[in-house]
């Protein structure tokens, strides 16, 4: 990316985190106090949950979404391993998808696999160590293998 359109990006980001967020913002923000009462309902009435979060905004990319979802999961009681079957082979039996939410023959072998225990910590992305999309590998212990971003730059580390 050019300097000169990374420095406009970053300081409309800058800008937009220190203003109040929009009526809409704050309609969102105001329903979050019902969202644990609303979730154990769904999971009481038997309905098969799924994540697959569409986040994002001009101020928060979705890079942090689906970690954000899995452990808030998390945090209402969801086992770590049930959210993650929530994220893969719940979410692809929903879509009807043979070749996602599996790894095996005919799949499409994509993967992340976190560092430690997955009961134990956050859900988030700095536990990222392997990732593979179509069968290649895009991270490696935690770092970067896939297309150089920046040519210049060849491997880079992904965790802070």
């Amino acid at each position: 990316m050019p300097a000169d359109v990374s420095r406009q990006l970053l300081a409309g980001l800058r800008d937009k985190r220190t203003k109040p967020d929009t009526e809409w913002g704050e309609k969102i923000q105001s329903s979050f106090s019902t969202i644990p009462a609303k979730f154990k309902q769904l999971r009481s009435a038997g309905l098969q949950l799924v994540t697959g979060t569409d986040c994002g905004s001009a101020a928060g990319f979705h890079v942090d979404s689906i970690w954000w979802e899995l452990d808030t999961w998390r945090k209402l009681g969801v086992p770590p391993a049930e959210a993650v079957r929530a994220a893969t082979t719940r979410a692809a039996a929903l879509l009807q998808a043979t070749d996602v939410g599996r790894l095996d023959v005919g799949a499409r072998a994509d993967f992340v696999l976190l560092a430690g225990k997955l009961g134990e910590g956050r859900l988030d992305l700095r536990r990222v160590r392997y990732v593979a999309k179509g069968g290649v590998l895009f991270v490696e212990d935690g770092r970067w293998v896939g297309p150089a971003i920046n040519p210049a730059q060849g491997s880079s580390t992904i965790l802070p």
